[in-house]
């Protein structure tokens, strides 16, 4: 059996601890079982978990992250990063990457991202999870209803999504669906998103109208039903 070292899982810990911002102290005691529990994953494990996010979005190539199990969702519902978590979800924290993967096997979902500080002070250091990403949907077909049905896959696949607002597009003639970074900032996460849910990057379509409150727009095409 193949077991992390004490000295990881105490930086483990302080990492988990980073992830909430304005009680970190608070949140080392809740999740300090939970890592006791969780940081024996085997190798195996560890390889398979990997292996699965890996397909879902890009993950750093130079490190192997430590990989926890959570076992008492109830008691991490008070933190953000946690507060759509069950029990078996699967969290990956990249030390030197600095990002945190919260994932659920059983529908091979990713349920949250978010950037971990490793800095020595816990209070000064703890940098905030980004916020929920926000969308607005455009029909870009003929087919009335496609928005709302998409609404609740969007939600299936990213647990934190939060649609804005839903329209129909300029054209109503588009074969594939995109996804487009309204901000300008955001090509990492979008690229994420993208993978996630089978779309294409693309900047804004000529003719089409930027719409404003939303980081995010999704044209739906022919392709998704």
């Amino acid at each position: 059996m193949f077991k992390i070292p004490n000295r990881i899982i105490v930086i483990f810990c302080f990492v988990i601890a980073l992830l909430a911002v304005g009680s970190s102290v608070f949140f080392y005691t809740k999740y300090q079982s939970l890592a006791k529990k969780s940081a024996s994953n085997s190798k195996d494990d560890v390889a398979i978990t990997v292996a699965a996010v890996g397909k879902l979005m890009l993950l750093p190539s130079d490190e192997i992250p430590t990989v926890a199990t959570v076992s008492d969702a109830e008691k991490l519902k008070g933190q953000s990063f946690f507060a759509a978590s069950q029990n078996g979800d699967k969290v990956l924290i990249f030390t030197q990457a600095k990002k945190a993967v919260l994932y659920r096997p059983s529908s091979n979902m990713i349920i949250d991202v978010a950037p971990v500080n490793l800095g020595t002070d816990a209070s000064a250091s703890a940098t905030q999870k980004e916020s929920a990403p926000t969308f607005v949907l455009y029909n870009g077909t003929n087919v009335t209803g496609r928005t709302k049905a998409y609404e609740v896959t969007l939600k299936g696949l990213i647990a934190n999504a939060v649609v804005v607002n839903r329209d129909n597009a300029g054209k109503r003639d588009y074969a594939k669906s995109v996804i487009i970074d309204l901000t300008g900032t955001k090509s990492a996460q979008v690229s994420v998103f993208a993978k996630t849910l089978g779309l294409d990057v693309s900047t804004l379509p000529e003719g089409e109208t930027k719409p404003d409150g939303a980081d995010f727009l999704i044209i739906l095409g022919a392709d998704k039903k």
